[in-house]
């Protein structure tokens, strides 16, 4: 595995990226473990959901950025790039398609682990027909697909990687952290997320840019929550 993407010289030192990640897990493990205990809501609306995830995610984004930016680091640092952006993106398109392939694989070897996989998004994650609920959903699989990139992949693995010196620890640590905040996926959705994860950070690793794992997130999201429930498709 490659060293993390881009490293300068103005590195902040080991004491202010340890403060720095214990502050950002402070904010975001509350409402990911959270997230467990609503696997059965009752009273939740995709535009509620939506809402509260926009509110979340972009003040967080914001405060990545901040960390970036105090710390004299350049944005282009954690991949965050447009450098060669339509070739990465094509790329993102081109490897997501052996990618949706394995995520089928997947899901067969976890059941027959015994685990237990969603055979849909909950309710509460699927807009309705409305013009505006699918307005609402893209602007949400945007925001989502950039944001978490950002923080999880470009962020958490070059603070990890720096904290334990080995890009594998930072990729495995922040891999299974953006897992816990998909508890509603159950036992076997967690263990396909926390995989997910580590096939985004590894190719964020490779490329050395945010834009690819971008694309593959989207893509993912947009199946799963409009193409599948709209098309019928299983």
């Amino acid at each position: 595995m490659e060293a993390a993407p881009n490293h300068s010289s103005r590195d902040p030192s080991k004491k202010i990226q340890a403060v720095e990640v214990g502050v950002f897990l402070l904010l975001i493990l509350p409402s990911m473990l959270l997230s467990a205990a609503l696997a059965k809501p009752e009273n939740l609306t995709f535009s509620l959901v939506a809402g509260s995830l926009l509110l979340s995610d972009i003040p967080l984004l914001c405060l990545v950025l901040y960390f970036i930016w105090r710390n004299g680091e350049s944005f282009t640092s954690i991949g965050l790039t447009l450098r060669n952006g339509w070739r990465e993106a094509g790329l993102g398109v081109v490897l997501f398609l052996p990618l949706m392939v394995g995520i089928g694989v997947m899901e067969k070897i976890l059941r027959a682990a015994g685990l237990s996989v969603p055979e849909a998004p909950p309710p509460y994650l699927v807009p309705s027909e409305s013009s505006f609920q699918i307005a609402l959903a893209l602007v949400l699989l945007v925001v989502v697909a950039v944001s978490e990139e950002i923080m999880f992949r470009g962020y958490l693995i070059r603070r990890f990687t720096a904290l334990f010196r080995k890009p594998v620890a930072g990729l495995a640590l922040s891999s299974a952290i953006f897992a816990i905040g998909h508890g509603y996926e159950r036992s076997g959705g967690l263990v396909g997320v926390c995989i997910l994860g580590f096939i985004f950070g590894a190719v964020y690793l490779w490329r050395r840019s945010l834009v690819a794992p971008m694309v593959m997130h989207f893509i993912q999201n947009f199946i799963g929550i409009i193409l599948v429930p709209f098309g019928g498709l299983s």
